[in-house]
């Protein structure tokens, strides 16, 4: 039988059938760790999945990365960022499967601490725009820095968000 993993994409079985193995003995300190990783995209790195986790995750994450490469789900890539390990999903299916696994709101703030991840450690890769949106019934007020800080930008959509009250 498939996870509940593996059931949000059931081609995973026809495609990679060790998929079904790999998902249904995933533990969920696996299942977090790649779900992380399925965020930053198919190509990912093992300092951002580590930013991405909670702090008491965060030891774990380099055992939990070598356990997905155990059951073939990841394998290690030629980094573009010098001093980062990176690494790869086997398959689009795979990162699909991770990613349409973790609920919208979750996703939304690990999209969000990626920019930051990758704006703090590797600002001159940092070319893309961060739009901060604060709503109140029909007021939406955006806050943004034109890409020279995502942070920068969150800090005042809370400002913001905090100002407006509930």
């Amino acid at each position: 039988s498939c996870s509940a993993f593996c059931m949000a994409r059931p081609e995973l079985r026809e495609t990679r059938p060790e998929w079904d193995r790999a998902g249904t003995g995933m533990q969920d300190e696996e299942r977090a760790v790649i779900q992380r990783a399925a965020v930053v995209g198919q190509g990912f790195y093992w300092g951002a999945v580590t930013e991405l986790s909670p702090e008491d995750a965060r030891s774990t994450v380099g055992t939990n990365l070598q356990t997905l490469q155990r059951k073939e789900l990841i394998s290690p890539e030629g980094s573009s960022f010098a001093g980062e390990d990176a690494f790869r999903f086997s398959h689009l299916l795979v990162r699909d499967a991770a990613y349409e696994s973790t609920p919208k709101r979750n996703r939304a703030d690990l999209h969000e601490r990626f920019a930051w991840w990758l704006e703090r450690v590797h600002p001159e890769n940092c070319s893309f725009t961060l739009m901060s949106l604060v709503r109140q019934g029909d007021l939406v007020v955006t806050v943004g820095t034109g890409g020279r800080s995502p942070a920068l930008a969150t800090f005042l959509r809370n400002h913001v968000r905090n100002e407006m009250g509930p």
